[in-house]
């Protein structure tokens, strides 16, 4: 058998190009582009050449299981009956024992190609995420060998994985030493005693140990320890983590840039020591920041390399005062990214601080600020003109007036939710959808709305009225005058 793709090689592509003649390097260009499922069910059986450049390093540099989950029964049904039909010589043993698989129970999972792959790859593999999906992927004896061979691998993603244990996490280390990049989120047996076993990596500069709820105060002093510096710790989710933990952590690893917390049982003390300690802190997020007060505000003053900032759930106890003085004294000008969720003191005398003073901003979430009316949001959107992605989630004042023109003031704008926004008709956002096809919008019933299903939308209304005329127009109705509530 020549190849299994002759009608792809000799039909699809006659023309006085040669094909053939292409070089090496505009395949693995174009190979690049395309599903590594694709590479493997494909592009693989297409002809001999192909196959030979199947495995090339160049196109296995990063791998996430997670996209070999979605992609790859689909793949692999464009050639299950040339891979049967296939003489023996031309099909790996590997390959038939994973048709046999697919063929007896459906589908595949993550393990039943992790073998057969990472073996031909370890040594050009630089990115691993294994899948998220539950019980896809089974990290077993077998599987830790094959990824103890990847040693040049510098990104390791660990997340949701179940049986991630210290000692796993001490071979790890061992094995695998320019590992900089770990993330353990979700991992539920990581405790401080892994927290003992991540100290030991020598080039780790990023960290994730988000939802790690068994990790205390304890395991966090094994990190402060480390002899590299951490320049990005995430934790959102680790419900044990003292404001004594945060000062051990953040007065020995003083290069942190990225830093995540969970505020349940954190006071202004972490805020502030955070701001002292860390000079070129550029991205900072807390959750739950109930105990905070005007004090965390103002030690936020003056950290002008501030790029994205994150309070969700602020106490009661921070001012109106406060944050206008945190936008306006010394404005955060570099600010691309700014949450501030769930505050009766978020005002339009605070966003239109935050409009002049940010106006660089791609990103921001103002969720359950109440209190906020249409005129400071039509002024947010008319000087902060960079703007991507909107949430005004709650914001129960809003009657959407800036609708009309919103796509002119933000060209960008591709995300924009006005969930429980009861006042706003949800026509004035299909029209929106119209004019500017790129965006996705939410409306108050949270309902995603494209172009493409805004059409439906309107063919359906128009095939409607044509059996059923109204002989009134009819006002447009807002969602939330029904008193619907809606739950996420």
């Amino acid at each position: 058998m020549e190849d299994l793709g002759s009608s792809f090689c000799t039909k699809e592509f006659s023309s006085d190009l040669d094909w053939a003649r292409l070089p090496v390097e505009i395949w693995l260009q174009i190979f690049g582009d395309l599903p590594q499922s694709t590479l493997l069910f494909v592009v693989r059986y297409v002809c001999r050449f192909f196959k030979s450049l199947t495995f090339d390093p160049s196109l296995w540099r990063k791998i996430d299981l997670n996209k070999w989950k979605e992609n790859t029964t689909l793949s692999f049904l464009q050639i299950k009956d040339s891979v049967l039909l296939a003489e023996d010589e031309e099909i790996d043993a590997d390959m038939r024992n994973i048709v046999a698989k697919l063929l007896k129970y459906g589908d595949l999972s993550s393990t039943d190609l992790f073998t057969p792959v990472i073996s031909r790859v370890s040594k050009s593999l630089l990115s691993m995420s294994f899948s998220r999906y539950t019980g896809d992927f089974v990290f077993g004896s077998q599987e830790r060998s094959l990824l103890y061979e990847c040693s040049n691998i510098v990104c390791l993603d660990l997340a949701f994985c179940d049986n991630i244990t210290t000692p796993i996490l001490d071979e790890i280390s061992l094995n695998c030493e320019k590992i900089e990049t770990l993330i353990l989120q979700g991992c539920s047996e990581v405790n401080d005693d892994a927290m003992k076993a991540v100290s030991t990596f020598k080039h780790l500069t990023k960290l994730d140990i988000s939802h790690c709820a068994a990790v205390t105060d304890v395991g966090i002093n094994f990190l402060a320890g480390m002899p590299c510096r951490i320049l990005h710790f995430l934790s959102d989710g680790v419900l044990h983590l003292s404001d004594w933990g945060v000062l051990n952590l953040v007065s020995h690893q003083t290069e942190i840039e990225c830093l995540v917390l969970d505020g349940e049982d954190l006071t202004d003390i972490s805020v502030i020591v955070s701001c002292r300690h860390l000079a070129n802190l550029q991205k900072f997020q807390m959750s739950f920041c109930s105990k905070l007060t005007d004090q965390s505000i103002l030690a936020l003053c003056g950290k002008v390399r501030l790029q994205r900032l994150h309070l969700r759930k602020i106490s009661s106890e921070v001012s109106t005062q406060a944050l206008v003085r945190l936008f306006q004294e010394e404005p955060l000008g570099n600010l691309r990214d700014l949450a501030i969720c769930d505050t009766e003191h978020v005002n339009d005398d605070v966003i239109n601080t935050i409009s002049s003073g940010c106006p660089l901003l791609q990103r921001i979430h103002l969720d359950w600020c109440c209190e906020a009316s249409d005129k400071s949001i039509s002024e947010l959107f008319q000087l902060c003109r960079e703007l991507e992605h909107v949430s005004l989630v709650g914001m129960v004042r809003l009657k959407g007036p800036w609708l009309i023109n919103v796509d002119h003031h933000l060209p960008k704008l591709r995300h924009l939710d006005l969930s429980l926004c009861n006042d706003i008709p949800d026509a004035q956002l299909y029209k929106l959808v119209l004019r500017k096809r790129d965006i996705v919008a939410y409306t108050y019933f949270h309902e995603r709305i494209t172009f493409e299903n805004v059409l439906e939308h309107v063919d359906e209304e128009h095939e409607r009225s044509s059996k059923e005329p109204h002989p009134n127009p009819v006002e447009e109705e807002c969602p939330g005058s029904r008193g619907a509530t809606v739950e996420f």
